[in-house]
């Protein structure tokens, strides 16, 4: 949220060729990407959250995917904010520059996202595997499941 009101507050202020950036469709693109990016990630947030209240057992795939992508949103979010405000994003003064070195290692820390990309697709496959190994067993007796063959 910090970066999108660095972002804003920048834009709104920069002249360029005779206008505030904010009015170019590069720059109001960017920042409607940045504030999708941080909706999507805060209710991720809300709903695993609400998840995990309700007791509900089973969350680590939506936490796994929720790590993935809010890690790879911030990560996205800062460089865009970088763009939007040029050389100054690099300046220690703005802040921004901390924040993306501090962003880098959220795709390491609690699991790198390469390796729960691996559990997501795994636990996915678990419930394919169980599928196709009715499959399996319906094509030693075709004639016996014809239904699990053909889908119905």
């Amino acid at each position: 949220r910090g970066l999108l009101q660095a972002a804003v507050a920048h834009a709104s202020t920069r002249t360029q060729f005779g206008a505030k950036i904010h009015k170019f469709g590069a720059i109001q693109e960017k920042l409607a990407r940045m504030a999708l990016l941080h909706y999507v990630t805060e209710s991720m947030a809300f709903m695993i959250s609400a998840n995990m209240d309700r007791g509900d057992p089973d969350f680590q795939i939506e936490a796994a995917i929720s790590k993935i992508f809010g890690s790879e949103a911030a990560w996205a979010v800062a460089d865009e904010c970088i763009q939007i405000m040029g050389g100054m994003g690099f300046m220690q003064e703005q802040g921004v520059e901390r924040v993306l070195r501090d962003l880098r290692i959220f795709r390491i820390f609690e699991g790198t996202n390469d390796i729960l990309r691996l559990f997501v697709a795994l636990q996915g496959f678990q419930g394919l595997g169980a599928q196709l190994r009715g499959v399996q067993a319906a094509l030693r007796d075709p004639l016996g499941n014809v239904g699990v063959l053909t889908g119905g």
